[in-house]
């Protein structure tokens, strides 16, 4: 490989692909009115347009390796060229969509973590004989040493993290709080038809009488079919969902092998990873409000290279419970269990965080009700606003030792970032006239990640962690 060498040529037909896809509504309505032969030429220039750049693109795009360096060109107009030594490569991983699955090529992705994204990441592909002679030109000799393993199944090692069926039927339920939201759409179905059959009293004439839906423009029936359709959509979406994280997290399986952790997930579009547990920055532990309620979590990792491509996540486990996340720690890194105190929100901060938010809520209310024809249903502002930052006030928390930092933050989706001290770049502190009266501050914390920095905001804390924690950062 220390000559030029191209990506396969089925890059061409992936060009091509991703081109009618972008562009799949005009070819539609080219297809479906009038369609005619000029039509017919209009559709074969375009598609001889896109073969032509994924051609010219595939023709200006290739690599090669010297002694102890990967280089790699791309670019038409604009050419960049990227020189990478091997040394510093911190992943290669592997990946199989269905194209190329059927025609036996591998992408690999190459990473040298630098800050910029775009200057770090190459991404190559090759047969799956050309892929395995790369990979074993960039692997390092030293102890970070990643091996792929593109042929041997992940299950050889020391296995953290194995789907199963009931896993994947349970991540897909609480991903995006279906139930929750069929089970109001239920309640309020329910509650309309109780009234109405068990007290005689009909809802939408009493609502007409007070005047609640005339300015709106609709009525009780009106609400109740909608609601309907919605709960159609919802079940839809449940069946398509769990049919979609079946294909993607079926499989899923994170295996240690000396300190190297390899995760491969995919039934389709195959996909595997690799990386050494020093690398790992932060452990990142996500929850929206189902997942909150049942103490579930999805939990994450930052480390460069993983986890940054469109549609990819940097999951460890996809769902997990306490117990799962303490036995993980103590093979990722057994420093970031934490025992100590967190800090949460005091009175004083709670007070901060209502006080100003409802004010403004009540402003924009009272206007809206006297200057738009909505009337009285601006009010529902401030349930909203009370809500939102009930939960904001509720999910935020920080809590540190000499060795590590734990911090909660998110209104509907919770995270807790658990990283070490010697992984946070940077602690500022801003304060307003309001807080510096209580003794409050904003936190602002940022540790390394997959893009410049990861940046996590605490507003409302008291502000006597601010010196304790630049004392622990600089001692």
């Amino acid at each position: 490989m220390d000559k030029g060498r191209r990506n396969h040529k089925i890059t061409i037909l992936s060009s091509v692909i991703f081109s009618l896809k972008q562009t799949w509504f005009l070819l539609l309505l080219l297809v479906t009115r009038d369609f005619g032969g000029y039509k017919a030429v209009i559709i074969a220039a375009g598609l001889l347009l896109f073969f032509l750049i994924g051609y010219v693109n595939w023709r200006n795009t290739y690599f090669y390796i010297d002694s102890d360096r990967l280089h790699y060109m791309k670019g038409t107009v604009n050419k960049k060229n990227t020189a990478v030594p091997i040394s510093a490569i911190s992943t290669v991983d592997f990946s199989q969509n269905v194209l190329q699955r059927l025609f036996g090529v591998v992408s690999i992705k190459v990473d040298s973590g630098a800050n910029n994204l775009k200057d770090s990441e190459m991404s190559i592909v090759l047969g799956k004989a050309e892929a395995e002679e790369l990979r074993g030109r960039l692997k390092r000799s030293d102890a970070e040493a990643v091996d792929i393993g593109l042929e041997q199944p992940v299950e050889t090692g020391n296995i953290l993290v194995k789907m199963t069926p009931r896993k994947v039927f349970t991540y897909s339920l609480t991903q995006n709080n279906l139930p929750v939201v069929i089970g109001a759409v239920l309640s309020l179905l329910n509650f309309a038809d109780d009234i109405k059959e068990v007290t005689g009293l009909d809802l939408t004439r009493v609502f007409e009488e007070q005047n609640l839906f005339q300015n709106a423009g609709f009525s009780l029936d009106f609400l109740i079919g909608i609601s309907w359709l919605i709960l159609g959509g919802l079940a839809a979406s449940a069946l398509f969902s769990l049919i979609y994280y079946a294909l993607k997290f079926g499989n899923f399986t994170a295996v240690k092998e000396g300190q190297n952790i390899y995760i491969e997930y995919g039934l389709v579009s195959i996909k595997k990873y690799s990386f050494t547990l020093d690398k790992i920055n932060a452990v990142i532990a996500k929850q929206n409000m189902l997942r909150s309620f049942l103490g579930l979590y999805k939990l994450h990792v930052s480390i460069v290279g993983y986890g940054d491509d469109k549609g990819e996540e940097a999951v460890i486990s996809p769902i997990c419970g306490n117990d799962e996340i303490v036995r993980l720690l103590e093979v990722i890194n057994p420093a970031l269990k934490f025992e100590g105190e967190a800090y949460s929100v005091t009175a004083a901060g709670r007070r901060n965080f209502f006080i100003l938010p409802l004010g403004a809520a009540l402003a924009v209310s009272a206007a809206g009700i006297l200057l738009t024809k909505f009337g009285f249903w601006w009010l529902l502002l401030l349930p909203a606003t009370l809500l939102v930052r009930y939960l904001k006030c509720k999910n935020t928390s920080l809590g540190y030792n000499d060795k590590m930092l734990v911090a909660t933050t998110g209104i509907f989706s919770r995270q807790t970032i658990l990283l070490e001290m010697a992984k946070l770049q940077s602690i500022t502190k801003k304060t307003n006239y309001f807080q510096r009266m209580k003794k409050l501050c904003t936190y602002r914390l940022q540790y390394y990640s997959q893009t410049f920095g990861g940046n996590v905001t605490l507003k409302h804390l008291e502000d006597k962690h601010f010196s304790i924690l630049k004392g622990i950062l600089f001692e």
